[in-house]
C-alpha cells in the first residue's frame, strides 16, 4: 500500500526513463553489503546469494542501491589492482536495472594504518580514480567516505579538518576522471548540522555537489519524526545561508 501510494504522488515521473543510463527515477533505494565477501562478514555474500538479494531488490521495485567499492579489496597491495568482485557486482546490478550509489572508503591494510584512520589523501585520491574510471559508464553518483563526523569511521575526531581536506583532493580527481558524475558528502550522522557548518567553515562548499546525511531516529519513539523534520530542517538552513 506504501508502495502504490507513493507511486500515485510522482505520476508519470517515476516510470519515466532518465536521460542518463546511470540514472533511475524511482524514489526506492536501499544499502546493502553486497561486496560483504570477507573473512570477517563469514564470507557473507557469495555469489549465489548476491545474485539472490539482487532479484529480491528487483521485484520490491528498489532503483538505487548504495554499495561499497573498498579500497582493500580493488587495491590490495600498493599498485595493484583487483577489480573481478566488483565487476561482478556491477554488471549484475546494472543488468537488473538497479543503479548504484559508489561509496569510496575506508584504509587499505598496506597503509599501515587502521581501516577507520584518517586515510592518506594522496593515495585515496589515486584509488577514488581508478575506480571512478572503470565504472564511469554506469555509475554517476560517488560518495567519500561513510559517517566521517563519528569516531567510529572516522579517527580521530578533529572537528572535520581532515575530511574537508580529502574532499579538496578527491573532488577535483573524480570530476577531471567523470566531469558528469555527482560527488555526496560522506553521510553525516547524528546531529548533522553541526558537522556540515564546519565543513562550510573550512571552505568546503566547492568539493561536494550533494548534501548527504543519516538522521538516525528509533521508530519507537514517539517523537521521531519530529526530531527528523527538525534534523532536515537545521540542514537545509545551512545549505541555503551557504548556497
Amino acid at each position: 500500500m506504501l508502495m502504490v501510494s507513493l507511486f500515485s504522488l510522482f505520476p508519470g515521473k517515476v516510470l519515466a526513463e532518465p536521460e542518463d543510463p546511470r540514472d533511475n527515477k524511482s524514489p526506492f533505494g536501499m544499502l546493502d553489503f553486497l561486496h560483504w565477501e570477507h573473512h570477517w562478514n563469514g564470507h557473507h555474500y557469495t555469489a549465489e546469494k548476491a545474485e539472490r538479494a539482487v532479484t529480491l531488490m528487483k521485484e520490491a521495485g528498489v532503483g538505487f542501491v548504495r554499495m561499497d567499492f573498498l579500497w582493500d579489496d580493488v587495491e590490495p597491495a600498493r599498485g595493484q589492482w583487483n577489480f573481478e568482485k566488483y565487476d561482478r557486482l556491477v554488471e549484475l546490478l546494472t543488468k537488473n536495472n538497479i543503479k548504484i550509489l559508489g561509496l569510496l572508503n575506508y584504509n587499505a591494510t598496506w597503509t599501515g594504518g587502521d581501516w577507520n584512520t584518517t586515510p592518506d589523501a594522496e593515495l585515496f585520491a589515486i584509488y577514488a580514480k581508478a575506480v571512478v574510471n572503470r565504472y564511469k559508464d554506469r555509475v554517476k553518483y560517488w560518495e567519500i567516505w561513510n559517517e566521517p563526523n563519528q569516531s567510529i569511521y572516522w579517527a580521530p575526531q578533529d572537528g572535520m579538518k581532515a575530511y574537508t581536506a580529502l574532499l579538496k583532493k578527491v573532488y577535483p580527481v573524480i570530476k577531471s576522471e567523470d566531469p558528469t558524475a555527482l560527488v555526496l558528502l560522506g553521510g553525516l550522522a547524528s546531529d548533522a548540522a553541526p558537522s556540515l557548518e564546519q565543513i562550510y567553515r573550512l571552505s568546503g562548499k566547492e568539493y561536494f555537489d550533494i548534501v548527504n546525511f543519516h538522521p538516525f531516529e528509533s521508530p519507537l519513539d514517539p517523537q521521531a519524526m519530529k526530531k527528523m523534520k527538525l534534523a532536515y530542517e537545521a540542514v537545509y538552513r545551512l545549505m541555503q545561508k551557504n548556497a
